[in-house]
């Protein structure tokens, strides 16, 4: 379970990052 709630904390936080990059490019 703790591996789940990290995997998807992740992949939030990668969406999050390329979301800023491509705003900010």
């Amino acid at each position: 379970m703790r591996t789940i709630q990290h995997l998807i904390f992740r992949t939030f936080f990668h969406i999050l990052a390329n979301s800023s990059l491509t705003c900010y490019l």
